[in-house]
């Protein structure tokens, strides 16, 4: 019976220990939010404007309980881009998973 506790301690403990290495993963945020602003910097980098109004919508406005992905769920998210002020064709595409230990994984890219 010992042998079996200790074999759940040190399970317990591992998976402690992958929780914390996710959360600190350069494509891994501790909230949602956190992993679309990451993608907002990223466009911004480039050159980019984020279309506010785009932004609002989805990350600030009416849709933003939906940044809060459940563990295996994705929400994508389609934010139009301007470059001095005029409209692009290329959108930032961003897609934020809920990973089972609390943190969430992002992906982003320009289309």
């Amino acid at each position: 019976m010992a042998n079996i506790e200790n074999n759940r301690k040190l399970m317990m403990e591992q998976i402690k220990n992958v929780k914390s290495q996710l959360n600190e993963a350069d494509d891994y945020y501790k909230t949602a939010s956190a992993a679309a602003d990451a993608a907002r910097e990223m466009a911004e980098k480039r050159g980019f404007e984020i279309d506010e109004d785009d932004w609002f919508k989805i990350a600030m406005g009416g849709s933003y309980n939906r940044l809060r992905p459940g563990k295996g769920k994705t929400h994508s998210f389609s934010i139009g881009l301007l470059k001095n002020g005029k409209p692009q064709r290329k959108m930032l595409q961003i897609s934020i998973y809920g990973m089972p230990g609390g943190s969430f994984e992002l992906t982003s890219y320009i289309n």
